[in-house]
């Protein structure tokens, strides 16, 4: 067809498929239809979008390019008395009225529905640009034919609707017959592709229920696209039950290794050290089951985990045991004082769940039928998801891994702290040995000597850490005191045996006995030292009196904090404490998470909790602020027992997330949003066994209460999730958990002074009455649980 035949074939044809597709979007659903109204509404918005697909399809507004098939006049004349047919048929009002079950709309009356626009909208708002731009291209000449008063028409006869639909589907499936073929650009699977680029701009699962039930009927490609990718989101959803916001907390915030150290874990050459160990590489590399990693108390057992799974060598070593099939590794650390889910049976299942169906989506409806029952089926009539799998059914996944064939992938998973498990151990040690059973899964895992876990993986490959870091040990010492420039100074004008400082660094390895952490802290008490000027003969007492034991070496550190901030030091450290023992009892109402921006807001009022009055909003600029200022104070009055510990990103699904920076407002900060913890878990260990009787953590305050602390810790968190976002914009925040928690405290600081719950109660009515959705207060108040 010559250009001009164009302009008079083609174009004009452009002009009546725009007149046919304003007239379908003159049909609107209201809000109160019933189900079987909105399924047949879907499927008319979805012939919509299949007359826009066949439009792309045969690239009908391209001037240069569209399907020659149109020149052909039998094929022209047949699109344009199809075009035609759908063009009278929405323009007869009467029979519209009549036959097809619709009414006119009274805009002021009538309250359309929004939800179905998604199906259509991509392929239309597409249209629309394509249309603009023929028309500058061409001269403005398809304009289409002009619509007798644009009615608006509503749906009201469901049956005479139908009658409707299935007529339009008629003309649709005729525009497609005619161009079974596209051509090489768009091959037989063309409209299925489209199909799915459209639906992936869909994202509300009920409604792409709707489309999934309204296409039903069909057997061609559109329905494959819509079940897929319906299937598509279950399965993300599912995903998204399995996840939760902590999961990777832990490893994210252990400390990485040292410069260079940790290396002969994974090197196949051993250096000359005085322990055997299981090759570690070979099991990597060929081996199958369950490697134990050992190691005591502060040894490095979590940061050779976390070197481990973050090494490029790991990879290359698994691949080879992987060899042509793809491989995945997961990890999983479990934490004594985080959250419910980094310490149980339940969080582990979730976790190894999460990371072998993320990669392995398909085997969802078949390790975890049950829930992808409800999932698929549950959106017909209830728009919420449903809940998180139970202990049977995760524990059901699980054993499912043991026998299922994996033909295309091998997993790795890396476990740390089952020492930290919070379940019988009993139990936890038969769920990894268990998992080992697929020829295709292993698992390295680390762990406390404990009886259970020595008994456990009596027979499989192993390591004692404790045994086997002097050399790394040596290398930190020397790093952080051997190469330090007053150490250097100190060399160049000794003048005798008596004067040497070169001791110093041994004398701190051979007192270590292999556990990192125990270096750690007494390197910083050398440096202190330096920091002072210590002379050689000063510095080796500071080592001679550095305690064996990590407890008295705890309180040692905390002795030496100036005597005028005991009173700030043992209630910080009361607080962070009490935090983590009531969650441990009552994880349903709080968790041990400690805001560094509201303890800092209760630092501002010198930890009087009485004095902390409700905050409005504050910009990223002053929660940085309070958050660095407390950072510093942590150091100068706790001893080096706590850290702040920064939040270094959001969590994965943004609806689940519970990140400080959705309650505040304000973009994600890594100090601003950060948490308070202690440095490690045998700080709170030493804590319980006695360490809060000590004379330097007496509070001599009568009317401090850590429980009302917390509690009103929690509230001015609230307070500001309701300044920043406003009571309608809440449920993106913590504020539920918040009230929860609080509400708690309060009612355990009710149960020791009523003064103290004086103060606390009638703000947290105050905050009920804005809304507080998680639980009623009074319920919680009274209740013992």
């Amino acid at each position: 067809m010559e250009a001009a035949g164009f302009a008079i074939g083609v174009v004009g044809l452009a002009g009546l498929f725009k007149s046919c597709i304003d007239l379908l979007s003159l049909v609107s659903a209201t809000r109160s239809l019933a189900r079987d109204y909105e399924i047949v509404f879907a499927k008319f918005e979805l012939e919509k979008a299949c007359l826009l697909q066949w439009a792309r399809q045969v690239r009908l507004l391209d001037r240069e390019c569209y399907d020659r098939r149109l020149d052909d006049p039998a094929t022209f004349a047949v699109v344009r008395q199809t075009l035609s047919s759908v063009q009278l048929l929405m323009t007869e009002c009467s029979t519209l009225k009549e036959r097809y079950g619709l009414r006119p709309a009274d805009p002021s009356s009538f309250s359309f529905d929004p939800r179905f626009a998604p199906i259509s909208k991509h392929p239309l708002e597409r249209f629309a640009d394509e249309f603009r731009s023929l028309k500058i291209r061409v001269g403005d000449r398809p304009a289409g034919v002009a619509l007798p008063g644009r009615i608006k028409w509503a749906l009201t006869d469901k049956a005479k609707f139908e009658t409707l639909v299935h007529g339009i589907s008629h003309f649709v499936s005729k525009l497609h017959e005619l161009f079974p073929d596209c051509g090489p650009r768009d091959s037989s699977d063309g409209l299925k592709r489209i199909v799915t680029q459209d639906l992936g701009e869909i994202h509300d699962t009920r409604l792409l229920r709707w489309v999934c039930d309204a296409a039903a009927g069909r057997r061609d490609v559109v329905a494959e696209a819509v079940v897929e990718r319906y299937e598509a989101v279950c399965r993300k959803e599912v995903l998204e039950l399995l996840w939760f916001r902590s999961m990777d907390d832990r490893r994210d915030g252990v400390a990485p290794a040292h410069a260079a150290t940790f290396r002969w874990a994974l090197n196949a050459k051993r250096p000359d050290r005085q322990a055997e160990w299981d090759d570690l590489s070979a099991w990597m590399r060929a081996g199958s089951g369950v490697y134990w990693i050992s190691g005591k108390a502060g040894s490095g057992k979590s940061t050779l985990m976390k070197y481990i799974f973050s090494s490029s060598e790991t990879q290359r070593l698994l691949q080879a045991w992987a060899g042509d099939l793809d491989l995945t590794v997961g990890s999983f650390f479990f934490w004594a004082l985080g959250t419910t889910d980094q310490q149980s049976q339940g969080g582990i299942s979730r976790a190894v769940l999460y990371h072998f169906l993320d990669t392995e989506p398909a085997l969802i409806p078949i390790v975890l039928p049950r829930l992808w029952k409800d999932m698929f089926e549950g959106h017909r009539s209830n728009p919420a998801p449903p809940s998180p799998p139970s202990a049977a059914e995760l524990s059901s996944a699980l054993e499912s891994f043991q026998k299922h064939p994996l033909p295309k992938r091998k997993f790795c998973f890396l476990i740390d702290g089952l020492d930290e498990f919070s379940g019988n151990y009993l139990n936890g040690v038969p769920i990894i040995k268990r998992l080992t059973t697929n020829p295709h899964i292993k698992v390295l895992v680390s762990s406390r000597p404990i009886p259970v876990c020595a008994a456990g993986f009596e027979n499989c490959p192993k390591l004692r850490l404790q045994d086997l870091t002097r050399p790394d040990i040596t290398r930190y010492v020397e790093d952080t005191v051997g190469s330090h420039p007053y150490m250097l100074t100190l060399q160049s004008f000794a003048t005798g045996e008596d004067a040497n400082p070169r001791p110093i660094p041994a004398q701190l390895v051979d007192k270590a006995s292999g556990v990192f952490l125990w270096v750690i802290l007494a390197c910083r008490s050398v440096l202190e030292g330096f920091a002072a000027y210590d002379h050689v003969d000063e510095l080796l007492r500071r080592v001679d009196e550095l305690p064996l034991e990590l407890g008295e070496l705890f309180q040692q550190m905390l002795q030496k904090v100036d005597a005028r901030y005991h009173e700030e030091m043992a209630k910080i450290l009361k607080i962070c404490y009490q935090k983590i023992q009531v969650a441990e009892l009552h994880s349903h109402f709080t968790e041990p998470t400690v805001y560094t921006l509201s303890l800092a807001i209760l630092d501002g009022s010198r930890m009087d909790y009485k004095r902390a009055m409700p905050l409005k909003r504050l910009s990223l600029q002053q929660q940085r602020a309070m958050s660095a200022s407390l950072e510093g104070r942590l150091r100068s009055r706790c001893g080096g027992l706590l850290e702040v510990r920064q939040a270094r990103r959001c969590p994965r699904w943004p609806t689940s997330s519970r990140c400080l920076c959705r309650t505040t407002g304000s973009a994600h900060d890594r100090l601003a949003h950060s948490t308070v913890e202690f440095i490690h878990r045998s700080v709170y260990d030493f804590l319980e066994r006695g360490g809060l009787g000590l004379p330097s953590l007496c509070i001599s305050d009568p009317s401090f209460s850590a429980n009302a602390a917390v509690s009103v810790m929690e509230l001015q968190l609230a307070s500001l999730g309701i300044a920043a976002n406003g009571p309608d914009g809440l449920f993106l925040t913590l504020f539920d958990e918040l009230v929860a928690s609080a509400s708690l405290f309060a009612r355990l600081c009710g149960e020791e002074s009523a003064d103290a719950a004086a103060v606390v109660l009638p703000r947290l009515r105050r905050l009920q009455q804005v809304g507080c959705r998680a639980l009623p207060l009074e319920d919680l108040l009274a209740s013992g649980s």
